[in-house]
């Protein structure tokens, strides 16, 4: 029921509109916040729900994009058997 009231930055929808892999861009380092993260990566775990972490110092260029979009390949297959075409 936690995890209800918890949103993710982002969502790439694999087999539905809820089912899929959830982004984070975590981005500050107050206490309260860095309490907030461990415990939202904690309900990702425990709920067995892939996710992707980018952090806000990560170099925001053509490799950290490849390297993104190969992440949520391989989750998308790991946790759902396959990786949807996307549209462009």
């Amino acid at each position: 029921l936690d995890f209800i009231r918890k949103k993710c930055d982002w969502l790439i929808p694999i087999t539905g509109p809820t089912k899929g892999i959830y982004i984070e861009y975590w981005g500050m380092n107050t206490e309260k916040y860095l309490k907030d993260r461990k415990e939202k990566e904690e309900l990702y775990k425990q709920n067995n729900i892939p996710y992707v972490g980018i952090e806000k110092d990560d170099p925001k260029d053509s490799t950290f994009i490849y390297t993104l979009i190969q992440d949520l390949k391989r989750k998308a297959k790991e946790y759902f058997g396959f990786m949807p075409e996307w549209k462009k």
